[in-house]
């Protein structure tokens, strides 16, 4: 900033005067307490102090586990079809994009499969709607839907110590290109309290594993 020429500073200089001062009369416990503030103050108007970079994501690779925060995932193989022939899910008029996925809770509490959606997502698949049989496409990045192979039904809670045989599936509107490979994302979830609520939750998904896995049509299993 620019002073103008002859006009005294004393207004500015008697403001840093007093801060001196009055932070001299502080004692150590107070000033790191300031300290602190200003740290929060600087956070929260900048984005935050400079932190380490993360780790790289590794390969997803078929056939070979990821663990994660609260799973252990591994994603076997990438199929896509027009009829799942499962129970209350018909043809659609697009293209359904399937990857079949092992699971298997880490710890001791049940998991909400909201959790298992958070964990495996598609990167840049094309033409992918919200909800089923709509040509809508979709505002957001969409969470699949989850089936229990064994007997054809959705997946409500998992529970630990079992292994669970899943098919993820994502929709695709119709006209959108049939990839001929699906980006894979494994993401891994943190155990933390809501900063309003306190509530417990898995939230802060990270990407810790990406891979490509080749696409092939669905057929009789």
């Amino acid at each position: 900033m620019e002073t103008t020429p002859g006009r005294d500073s004393a207004p500015l200089r008697a403001l840093t005067g007093r801060g001196r001062s009055w932070l001299g009369t502080r004692s150590i416990r107070q000033l790191g307490v300031i300290a602190f503030l200003a740290a929060l103050l600087v956070s929260g108007l900048f984005g935050g102090l400079e932190q380490a970079p993360a780790d790289p994501p590794k390969a997803v690779v078929a056939e070979q586990p990821v663990t994660t925060g609260p799973l252990v995932l591994t994603v076997a193989k990438a199929k896509h079809g027009t009829d799942l022939a499962v129970p209350g899910i018909g043809k659609t008029p697009g293209r359904y994009l399937l990857l079949a996925v092992d699971a298997k809770v880490v710890g001791d509490e049940p998991l909400e499969p909201q959790v298992l959606k958070e964990s495996v997502r598609l990167e840049d698949a094309p033409g992918l709607v919200s909800g089923t049989h709509t040509e809508r496409p979709a505002q957001e990045e969409p969470a699949p839907y989850v089936i229990n192979v064994l007997d054809g039904g959705p997946v409500d809670w998992l529970a630990p110590g079992i292994p669970y045989q899943l098919a993820m599936v994502w929709e695709q509107q119709p006209g959108a290109p049939l990839p001929q490979e699906l980006t894979v994302q494994v993401r891994d979830l943190t155990h933390r309290p809501d900063s309003i609520t306190q509530q417990l939750s898995w939230r802060d998904p990270v990407v810790v594993a990406r891979g490509r896995l080749p696409l092939s049509e669905l057929g009789p299993a």
